[in-house]
């Protein structure tokens, strides 16, 4: 399979940064959820959500990177070596003829262009084929991440104040107030109130001191 570099890297850049967006969507609404909150309130960037999507996939990034390479490197070279497309090609070709009828077809005299136009249908097809594999990856890997961030966000919940930085808020009164999340515009702030319950609350970031952390 001829290899254009400045098309795959492109490709592979776009799905990458679609996927990192994706975790980091995915991670900060599930993080506030089971608090009720939403991550939209906070008002998180695209360069937030990337950053906490690079920093959840680094963690895994042993298996990131086996799947980078598997989606694009082994799967497409597989999809060329078992001649996949040509099989598929001449299913449907097949299928033409039968739909139509036996018909006369004329023969191509120019043979080196019909071999280039398949060579372009054929990198056109692994390119479809590697994308859809690709998102139906990152579904689960999405549904995963879901599932255990929000497991996560329910113990701190059950341990609460695990995990969280204890604050001071300005101008609010709060007992034992702690930050879970800071966006670009609110802070969400979790506490407890005289029954116990924990409750969210929404402050501007300039209203908070950071005390210590709590290990």
């Amino acid at each position: 399979m001829k290899i254009n570099f400045s098309l795959d890297t492109a490709i592979i850049i776009t799905l990458v940064s679609v996927l990192l967006f994706m975790v980091g969507q995915v991670f900060l609404n599930a993080t506030l959820t089971p608090f009720g909150g939403e991550a939209i309130v906070l008002n998180f960037s695209i360069q937030d959500k990337l950053y906490f999507g690079f920093l959840k996939t680094f963690n895994h990034w042993l298996w990131f990177l086996l799947f980078i390479v598997i989606i694009f490197v082994v799967f497409p070279t597989l999809i060329n070596e078992l001649n996949i497309n040509q099989k598929i090609n001449s299913f449907f070709k097949k299928l033409n003829k039968k739909l139509k009828g036996n018909k006369y077809t004329p023969p191509i005299h120019n043979s080196s262009s019909a071999q280039l136009n398949e060579q372009a249908i054929n990198s056109r097809l692994i390119i479809l084929y590697t994308i859809i594999l690709f998102l139906i990856c990152s579904v689960y890997y999405l549904k995963d991440l879901e599932t255990n961030t929000k497991a996560n966000s329910k113990e701190i919940i059950k341990n609460f104040p695990a995990k969280l930085l204890k604050v001071e808020v300005k101008d609010l009164i709060l007992k034992d107030p702690y930050k879970l999340l800071c966006g670009q515009s609110l802070c969400a702030i979790v506490s407890k109130n005289e029954k116990g319950n924990i409750i969210l609350n929404y402050v501007e970031p300039k209203n908070i001191t950071v005390i210590k952390e709590i290990k």
